[in-house]
């Protein structure tokens, strides 16, 4: 085993700056969305705007939705899914995930940035959790 999973969580420093004191929540929040506006392209599937993303992330809804959001869940569900795939094939790839908002309009997508494959998931989406990466594989890690 190589390494731990690479998980890029997008969804805490969000949280830390609508949670913030800081009276410039928008500038900050446009500042992180432009920063990964590759990753936003592609999860969003081109659906809206960095400034439209931020509006919605501004909206009081979208913290209540990640109330229960624990990145190391992901972490860990990750990283037992990484063990027994190298159990079974012997030699797997770390995967990497994305955790970054959706506003409902996916979860769990795969697609490519840079060539490489990635999982990109969506804590905001209903009902979404680490253990949801559990239908990657169907093993018990």
């Amino acid at each position: 085993m190589a390494g731990k999973t690479i998980i890029n969580d997008y969804v805490t420093p969000i949280r830390k700056i609508l949670t913030g004191s800081d009276s410039d929540k928008r500038e900050h929040l446009r500042r992180l969305i432009y920063s990964s506006r590759k990753i936003h392209s592609r999860h969003l599937a081109k659906q809206q705007t960095i400034d439209q993303t931020v509006e919605k992330l501004l909206a009081t809804e979208w913290l209540s939705r990640i109330r229960r959001f624990d990145p190391e869940e992901w972490r860990t569900t990750a990283d037992g899914i990484w063990k027994a795939a190298e159990r079974i094939l012997h030699r797997a790839d770390c995967p990497e995930i994305i955790l970054y908002p959706s506003f409902n309009m996916s979860n769990g997508r795969v697609y490519k940035i840079d060539r490489k494959p990635i999982i990109a998931c969506s804590p905001d989406f209903p009902h979404s959790s680490g253990r949801n990466l559990k239908v990657l594989l169907d093993v018990t890690p």
